[in-house]
């Protein structure tokens, strides 16, 4: 591949004819394009009919990447009804149980249509943690109270000067 003079990016274009068309024809090819395609139309459409106003107006507003909480769980309560809540999770713990390519479409639409962010610390580091360390008791309370928004958890420092 050759980079042009001008760019950081690299032309397909420079690769020889032949191993053009095979990446084509294998990107063409590929099963998983027109499900993916459709999957991010459904994603699309249901958040642009999903998101209320005044929660898209509080997250462009926001000065965080840590939206006032009771905006974060306003749009979470919302996404949990379609159980779209933890992108990551796996559906036996009450995810959609996307892939990666699904959960990356997931987040691009939302952030297109300007919905604000979910708190990370409950989502994204706890219940992962009780998911893999838990017990069958702690799953069951806990895994569907931090879906729903019904726990929020939060971190706390006690080092001193944290």
């Amino acid at each position: 591949m050759t980079t042009d003079r001008n760019s950081n990016i690299s032309s397909s274009a420079a690769l020889p004819r032949p191993l053009r068309r095979h990446m084509i024809a294998a990107l063409i090819s590929t099963p998983a394009l027109p499900a993916l395609a459709q999957f991010r139309v459904e994603v699309r459409d249901w958040v642009r009919a999903n998101l209320p106003p005044d929660i898209k107006d509080a997250a462009r507003r926001a000065t965080s990447v840590f939206i006032e909480a009771p905006i974060s769980l306003a749009w979470q309560k919302i996404l949990h009804t379609k159980g779209w809540v933890a992108p990551s999770w796996p559906a036996e713990y009450g995810g959609p149980g996307w892939d990666e390519r699904r959960q990356h479409i997931f987040m691009e639409e939302c952030v297109r249509a300007g919905a604000p962010t979910l708190a990370p610390m409950g989502l994204k580091m706890v219940g992962p943690c009780i998911m893999r360390y838990g017990t069958p008791e702690q799953k069951a309370m806990y895994l569907p109270r931090l879906l729903s928004g019904e726990d929020y958890w939060c971190q706390g420092y006690s080092e001193p000067g944290a």
